[in-house]
């Protein structure tokens, strides 16, 4: 099978220093997702639309090549005129306007790309004003698509990006409703529930859910030396929607016995003003480690005793699982959209209230508890690269030979049209 990854945003690749800036944890799944796809029956390429590269090898997946040049040339009239549309939108700033153009002519690279190489499917990561013009290419050249959810960007506040994107993705799945020969992956089984019910409906069966794999890496980093009695990590970038806050607060209410042994490590960048609150506040035993590599992570993870989540719009929860992987539990609230796919009582706490004291309650009875690291470890095998493999690949394949997995260009305009209009 031929399969084209599209992602909107970019790839992260460690070894690959053109791919630094997609430093998230978006842009280590999509390589992630990209490697376990290729494998000796399936060839697999990818484009972004945020890596600008000569191209190379990733694992047996390849980061198909995209310059300025490439856009330019195979920039269609169709493309550029759908590019005019869209980036002289009143709300959209200037640098944003010529991202827009930027996202069209790599739309149309793309559509030129499906023609020269013949793919049997494209799997489109991301919805939003970035990933529409993946949509427009595989509705031009007839080809069969999968979209890949990775989070919901429409049905929380908390989440920051522009009222057309999160009217996109409300478009999307109301298609779906309609549709029944669409598919889609989402990555929880809270998401694709929190789905049906906007759609007013009992069930869509387009919508699969594949959860995230734990990202193996082959970095190394020098160990982490472990300084307290007991050591809490916090994983991922600042964000209101990660809610890292409310951990530093439980934190601080913690009895103190138990704080004054303890390390709270927040792992990941965008900590400014977080940093700048511990600071002002003068609590201890926080530490601000920003933005590091995934050996780095397992490091920290090594030497962690909890691991510890507040996510108050956390689509999966890819630290819990990598916690998992080191045989580390984890304290989470039970609102999570993941939380029946990885909760479960040997491995796991619930916080059931987004309060401090909760938390702090909570995290401080994990800490005294003994837990079973062999059993923890046996739930983090669910999510290995080779099981999410295989469960990626059957519905890739199931749209590949279901050539009405597709979109008609009337289709996707009206979709398109209906998230302009604000009618969500």
């Amino acid at each position: 099978m031929k399969i084209l990854l599209a992602s909107s945003s970019g790839l992260l690749d460690p070894e690959f220093s053109e791919t630094q800036k997609c430093n998230t944890g978006f842009g280590h799944m999509i390589r992630a997702i990209s490697v376990m796809l290729a494998t000796e029956e399936n060839e697999v390429d990818v484009l972004t639309q945020s890596n600008f590269t000569n191209g190379r090898k990733i694992g047996r997946a390849t980061l198909y090549k995209k310059k300025y040049s490439d856009l330019f040339r195979h920039f269609k009239p169709f493309f550029f005129f759908k590019a005019i549309g869209h980036a002289f939108r009143r709300e959209y700033r200037l640098g944003l306007k010529a991202r827009v153009f930027l996202y069209y002519m790599t739309g149309s690279y793309c559509e030129y790309l499906i023609r020269k190489n013949k793919y049997d499917v494209v799997h489109i990561n991301g919805i939003g004003k970035a990933s529409l013009p993946f949509l427009y290419a595989c509705a031009r050249t007839k080809t069969p698509f999968v979209l890949t959810l990775h989070g919901l960007i429409s049905f929380d506040e908390s989440v920051h990006t522009d009222r057309f994107s999160k009217n996109l993705e409300k478009a999307f799945v109301l298609e779906m409703k309609k549709n029944p020969d669409m598919l889609c992956t989402v990555i929880s089984s809270g998401i694709k529930k929190r789905i049906v019910n906007f759609c007013g409906t009992e069930d869509i069966p387009g919508i699969r859910v594949v959860c995230n794999p734990i990202i193996e890496t082959s970095e190394i980093s020098d160990p982490v030396k472990k300084e307290s009695k007991y050591v809490i990590v916090v994983i991922g970038n600042v964000t209101d929607g990660k809610n890292q806050r409310l951990v530093v607060d439980a934190f601080r209410v913690m009895p103190e016995e138990i704080r004054k042994q303890t390390k709270l490590y927040v792992i990941g960048g965008m900590e400014k003003d977080l940093r700048s609150y511990v600071e002002r506040e003068m609590i201890e035993n926080v530490i601000f480690t920003g933005i590091v590599s995934r050996g780095t992570v397992n490091a920290y993870l090594d030497i962690a005793d909890l691991c510890v989540v507040a996510a108050v719009n956390e689509g999966f929860g890819l630290s819990i699982v990598e916690a998992y992987s080191h045989g580390v539990p984890v304290v989470m609230p039970d609102g999570i959209d993941a939380f029946d796919d990885v909760f479960e009582d040997c491995s796991a706490a619930v916080a059931k209230e987004y309060t401090p004291e909760c938390f702090a309650e909570t995290i401080a009875s994990a800490l005294k508890k003994s837990w079973n690291k062999d059993e923890i470890l046996e739930v983090g095998k669910r999510f290995t690269m080779a099981s999410r493999s295989e469960k990626y690949l059957s519905v890739l394949s199931e749209a590949a030979t279901k050539h009405s997995c597709s979109l008609t260009v009337d289709e996707v305009s009206e979709i398109d049209e209906k998230a302009k209009r604000n009618d969500y």
